[in-house]
């Protein structure tokens, strides 16, 4: 565990940007309720909703792991007002478009969702490498899955940031 992991982890992971079981019929919708929550609580500038939705029509993030579908979308950091990463587990999984595929490809059904907001551009790639390492072990996505409250959630995903050989328990 170093210190610098331990304060990005509390730098972009908060409770109250953990929604567990909402209902969104389609991405679109996804966005628009994302933005309107990060707008109101201040992480991200009214020109996120728009800057988002172009960014996955243009770079799809959808990514199918050995056990669920996963997507982690993300815009310009110009669109945001400060650092952050929301956890989304919708109620029913959300389609997109697969990463490195095109809009006609079969669709993944997200069941997780991370939605960056990356500050800067160096960090970006950093947390990514570890949300995909998180992503690549079915114990702890399943873990995600299946977690019973917020907290839960965090520690899950704290356990990880900060120690990536922890286990999930």
């Amino acid at each position: 565990m170093t210190n610098e992991d331990s304060q990005e982890f509390e730098v972009f992971f908060k409770q109250n940007l953990v929604f567990r079981d909402v209902e969104y019929p389609d991405v679109s919708t996804f966005f628009r309720r994302i933005a309107d929550l990060l707008e109101a609580k201040g992480y991200v500038q009214p020109t996120f909703y728009q800057a988002i939705a172009e960014r996955e029509a243009n770079y799809p993030t959808g990514l199918q792991t050995a056990s669920v579908g996963v997507a982690i979308p993300h815009a310009d950091p110009v669109n945001l007002k400060k650092p952050f990463i929301s956890v989304v587990r919708p109620k029913d999984p959300i389609e997109f478009s697969p990463m490195g595929g095109s809009q006609n490809d079969p669709k993944v059904k997200a069941s997780i969702i991370f939605v960056l907001g990356v500050t800067r551009d160096g960090l970006q790639v950093k947390v990514l490498q570890k949300l995909m390492a998180m992503l690549s072990d079915e114990r702890l996505t399943k873990a995600l899955l299946h977690a019973e409250s917020d907290r839960r959630i965090l520690e899950i995903i704290e356990r990880f940031f900060i120690d990536t050989k922890a286990s999930v328990s």
